[in-house]
């Protein structure tokens, strides 16, 4: 399995001061209500009748003052990424000739020196040339053609009266790397538009300092110029060999992955992200829940759904992009760091501006507050997010959304999905309809989301207000937004999912799922738990969750996930109790109304009838139904199992080897079989699906 990223690029979060910020305002909040007479009584009493406006109303009438919000981000610091060049020393270029070796090494020291780097400085320009030099010497093609490209566009963005020699110079080594790059990677237009574009820089560098000569020195001068531009880049390169061998490295380990589209013939007319064999019903007991409306095989694809608001992880922040969440290891990421702050980057110019112009602006000057530990755990930055994206969902208007504020005037009122015209996972109104459970959480638990929605609802205010003060005065709308943050962070709690990678150990061959962060899946959100699903998650670029069917799903039946353990990883009323802090329900799903066992005889195989699919007993020779007495020798069911079984053993071989998508077609055969032979719980089954969800895994977002 992959080492852990180096110190040296680790994320750059000041968490302890915005920590002690955060701490000292909740600790004046509690201070003033604690001595306002009643609020204990009045906040409990609102809680429990799911009044959110009423629970913030409270609050605010209570807190006399608390403390002012300001910025608490790492900003650029030119000084600090001087002094990684400097520390850094002949690396820079002396070590640049084993940079096949080192390249990682180069690469994150100057990495880190273009997150503190200003944007646009000089500095920055080096820093990012030398990186793109780096690349180059080691063949890291894909990587140089992006850093060339970046510097080109950065450049171009600058005021033209700004360029001197040195400028042009570093544009025309990253033009020819670029060109060198794109023919090697068999993109011969493309190439020869930077050749060109190198071509006319030489050109103008060299009128501009033959200025008023004889032609016939421009000539010369342009001609030393150009010799001296490619023994520049000749001096940089390896050997053909080596380029090449490298080059063919990171095409083959480039991460290709191809989001999968849903299973049927025609859309969804109403659930949006779903399959048409979906459709959405309600129960007694748990509510909403979707349902088949046709047999499911195993392997369907069921739900494609998009995040309306996601986060990364503090670990993550220096391994993966802010925006789509690839890893940065990838051969096809570059590290883009934010134009304003140390802490986040970007596997790409375009994720960064997509950012920036989505959520990134509103909460740069702000970052740190939202990894405090006390924020983490009433998931803040994801509920601001959401908030975000609904409030100022145009992006060329900085006015809050009227929709989003008529919506939270009036909080506790539930929305039925019904009356939508369809279920759109990017639509607010699928968010504000998933269940915050208010009324069931500990009042002191919904008085500290409280704080914190006020404390992030100012810190909102102060971030519109310092990119656009000229729109509004946002202040009067801080009762609706600490009520929208109040009931996301509530809804979140149950509601939220996380965003994995896949990373294969080398030892094992077994990918196992890293966190990256989290989401909120208005679709997914729809079903419910069983300790024993039929479905399984899978994440993919862009936060895109992918819903595969783990087993053969009968028409009518549920379509179930797992929220907690399933039901081999621990007893039943541990696993019951989990779910009832966590979700406030008593789990009722098969393995915990019959108390399934959480070992399982890898000898002994329960047979379904083939007749009804209803469960055998067994008899001396054979088994018999015990709903309809159909009998069936078991000398049969045996030989068909059997046989089927040779399918997953040939699988795994495939899979060791790396195959996945040679082996998911076996695993699914096999599963369509056990599941007409067997009865549940069995443990072939299990194995099965454990090694369809390796396959998925495989398919889905990975790192190295």
């Amino acid at each position: 399995m992959s080492s852990e990223p180096s110190a040296s690029v680790r994320p750059r979060v000041s968490v302890s001061a915005a920590a002690g910020l955060l701490a000292e305002f909740e600790r004046r909040l509690r201070e003033q209500t604690s001595s306002s007479e009643g609020f204990a009584e009045r906040f409990s009493e609102l809680s429990r009748n799911n009044d959110r406006p009423g629970m913030v109303g409270c609050l605010l009438s209570a807190a006399l003052s608390s403390c002012p919000i300001g910025e608490s981000f790492r900003a650029k610091d030119e000084a600090r990424a001087a002094t990684i060049l400097e520390e850094m020393g002949p690396v820079c270029e002396s070590s640049l000739i084993t940079a096949v070796l080192n390249v990682d090494k180069v690469t994150a020291v100057l990495t880190e020196a273009l997150l503190s780097a200003p944007a646009r400085s000089p500095l920055f320009f080096q820093v990012l040339l030398q990186r793109a030099r780096a690349w180059y010497r080691s063949g890291e093609l894909l990587r140089c053609g992006q850093d060339c490209r970046l510097f080109c566009e950065k450049l171009a963005s600058m005021d033209p009266q700004q360029d001197d020699d040195w400028t042009e110079e570093s544009r025309v080594d990253a033009l020819l790397m670029l060109s060198d790059c794109l023919k090697r990677e068999n993109d011969a237009a493309e190439a020869r538009n930077a050749l060109n574009e190198a071509m006319h820089r030489i050109d103008h560098l060299a009128r501009r300092r033959c200025l008023g000569a004889e032609p016939e020195l421009f000539k010369i001068e342009k001609a030393q110029l150009l010799k001296d531009f490619l023994e520049k880049k000749q001096s940089l390169a390896l050997s053909q060999r080596l380029l090449d061998a490298a080059s063919r490295s990171r095409r083959a380990t480039a991460n290709q992955i191809r989001i999968p589209t849903v299973h049927g013939a025609k859309p969804n007319d109403f659930l949006t992200s779903c399959s048409d064999a979906l459709a959405l019903g309600s129960d007694e007991a748990k509510g909403r829940k979707l349902y088949a409306t046709r047999d499911i095989k195993p392997g369907t694809v069921l739900i494609v759904d998009r995040p309306f608001a996601s986060t990364t992880d503090v670990a993550a922040l220096c391994r993966n992009c802010l925006c789509c969440h690839a890893s940065l290891k990838l051969p096809e990421s570059i590290r883009v760091p934010c134009e304003h702050c140390q802490a986040v980057q970007f596997c790409s110019e375009d994720c960064r501006r997509r950012a920036w112009n989505k959520f990134h602006k509103y909460e740069c000057r702000i970052f740190d507050y939202f990894y405090a530990k006390q924020a983490q755990k009433t998931n803040c930055l994801l509920a601001y997010r959401a908030v975000v994206a609904a409030a100022l969902r145009n992006e060329k208007e900085f006015s809050l959304d009227q929709e989003f504020l008529k919506l939270h005037e009036n909080d506790k009122d539930s929305l039925d999905i019904a009356s939508l015209a369809s279920y759109e996972s990017r639509d607010y109104k699928t968010v504000f309809s998933l269940e915050s459970h208010c009324a069931d959480a500990d009042p002191a638990d919904n008085l500290q989301r409280a704080i914190h929605s006020v404390f992030f609802a100012k810190s909102l205010i102060y971030s519109l207000n310092y990119f656009h003060p000229e729109i509004d005065n946002h202040e009067r709308h801080l009762h609706i937004l600490a009520v929208a943050l109040l009931h996301n962070m509530q809804a979140i709690k149950c509601n939220a999912y996380e965003i994995v990678e896949n990373v294969r150990d080398d030892e094992t061959k077994i990918l196992e799922p890293r966190n990256v962060g989290g989401a909120i899946y208005t679709t997914v959100s729809l079903t419910n738990h069983s300790c024993y699903p039929n479905i399984v998650r899978h994440s993919f670029p862009n936060g895109t969750v992918v819903v595969t069917s783990l087993r053969y799903i009968p028409e009518g039946s549920e379509i179930l996930d797992c929220y907690g353990q399933h039901f081999l990883e621990n007893k039943r009323d541990s696993r019951r109790r989990l779910l009832a802090e966590k979700y406030y329900f008593d789990c009722q799903c098969e393995p915990c109304l019959a108390d399934w066992p959480i070992v399982l005889p890898s000898d002994q195989f329960n047979f379904k009838c083939k007749k009804c699919f209803k469960k055998c007993r067994r008899t001396r020779n054979a088994t018999e139904c015990v709903a309809c007495g159909q009998k069936t020798e078991t000398s049969k069911l045996y030989a068909s199992l059997q046989n089927s079984m040779k399918k997953r053993l040939a699988a795994l071989t495939k899979m060791y080897d790396g195959h996945y998508e040679d082996a998911l077609p076996l695993l699914l055969e096999h599963a369509n079989c056990i599941d007409k032979i067997l009865s549940e719980p069995s443990l072939e089954a299990v194995k099965t699906q454990q090694s369809i969800i390796q396959c998925l895994n495989a398919m889905s977002s990975t790192s190295v």
